[in-house]
């Protein structure tokens, strides 16, 4: 029963999570991504979450399925190259030591994998954050000062300058 409801309980946290990567990432091109100050997700601190922990790094852009199974395809790693050390520590001794380094590359293979993905899921989810947040148009008015020096005196213009882009 319990297995059942962990289960129920784990399978409702990933479809209520709005997991639009696989959606998103055809439409929007992550290498397009600039740095502005109102991005919600910091790809940087996404690919260092990633880096300490697969995994991290994508639930903190968003995708908790996403970085569920990158977490577990780390942590499936992990107990296989512990089963290849107790082989090794038992019976066969060059499958064991085979196991553990199998299961060390590809702990190594999915926390880069991870790393790049994190990255790529934090700039695509700016992307469409900013899509949707976009005003459409955006206006500044700003004053501006401008002395300028002549022959025989200095000339002081002053006024105001309007910036409109839609």
């Amino acid at each position: 029963m319990k297995k059942l409801l962990i289960l129920i309980l784990f399978s409702l946290i990933v479809v209520n999570t709005n997991a639009q990567y696989k959606i998103n990432k055809a439409k929007y091109n992550y290498s397009n991504w600039t740095h502005e100050e109102s991005d919600p997700y910091n790809p940087t601190v996404c690919g260092v979450l990633s880096f300490v922990v697969p995994g991290v790094g994508q639930m903190a852009a968003g995708e908790f399925g996403r970085g569920a199974a990158f977490f577990g395809g780390c942590a499936g790693c992990f107990a296989f190259t512990i089963g290849g050390f107790s082989v090794a520590w038992g019976s066969n001794e060059d499958l064991g030591v085979a196991m553990m380094i199998a299961g060390l590359a590809g702990m190594v293979a999915v926390d880069i994998w991870s790393i790049v993905d994190a990255v790529r899921v934090a700039k695509v989810n700016n992307l469409v954050w900013r899509d949707k947040n976009s005003t459409g148009f955006n206006i500044q008015l700003e004053p501006f000062i401008i002395p300028t020096q002549t022959y025989m005196s200095t000339i002081t213009q002053a006024g105001l300058s309007l910036k409109v882009n839609f």
